[in-house]
């Protein structure tokens, strides 16, 4: 059961397009950790991806990312346990935070390992079509908590989601039973338009709170 390593970028600008990848996986041992700090920007698009995971009893690594701009276009960030070891957290500190075209930055447990947790922290984050921050469960693990701090927020036909949810891969009758997790926004302005905040579950797992503190909200044929 060894140790997976680490992956550490310290760079100006840092970008990961057409598939490209960063990524660190674990079975029994304890996972890499996935840092990258960029002085200018961090940039994904074009399916690409930064992603720690475990498929065992081993914990994965966490994702750390520091930067003034974080850009996806069709990209995730991702923190998976497929197995009894937990995901690890992603740790998201940047001025201005773009999501869309289907981007995602996401924890999730398919098993028994407690999933993941986000916090991201943010001057303004803007999240587009089709575009996310999740932590969802497939099995008995709980879903992380979605921590996040800005001066604004806005969606437009995204989503910030806590949920389980029936794996493609596994038997439709039997439910998950992983609670969801709590989301906890504190922003001075949030909009939402067609999009939703939601924290549920489709099996006998809790769904979480959801605590919104702002100074500003508007909904346009939004849901929270």
């Amino acid at each position: 059961a060894g140790l997976s390593g680490n992956i550490s970028i310290d760079a100006g600008t840092v970008t990961l397009s057409s598939g490209g990848f960063l990524d660190t996986d674990t079975a029994n041992g304890q996972g890499g950790s996935v840092t990258v700090k960029a002085a200018q920007s961090l940039a994904l698009s074009g399916r690409a991806f930064i992603s720690a995971g475990t498929n065992g009893a081993g914990d994965a690594g966490s994702l750390s990312i520091e930067t003034p701009r974080l850009s996806l276009d069709n990209a995730r960030i991702e923190a998976e346990s497929r197995g009894s070891g937990a995901a690890g957290s992603i740790d998201v500190a940047t001025a201005e935070l773009l999501l869309g075209n289907g981007s995602l930055i996401t924890a999730t447990t398919f098993a028994d390992g407690t999933g993941g947790q986000l916090l991201i922290n943010a001057d303004t984050i803007t999240i587009g079509r089709a575009s996310g921050l999740v932590t969802e469960t497939a099995g008995s693990g709980a879903a992380g908590a979605i921590f996040i701090e800005a001066d604004s927020l806005a969606i437009e036909r995204g989503f910030i989601r806590s949920s389980s949810f029936i794996a493609p891969e596994a038997d439709p009758s039997q439910l998950p039973q992983g609670a969801a997790g709590s989301i906890l926004i504190e922003t001075g302005t949030l909009s939402v338009r067609q999009g939703a905040i939601s924290s549920s579950t489709v099996g006998g797992g809790l769904a979480g709170l959801i605590g919104i503190s702002a100074e500003t909200i508007a909904l346009f044929e939004s849901s929270l």
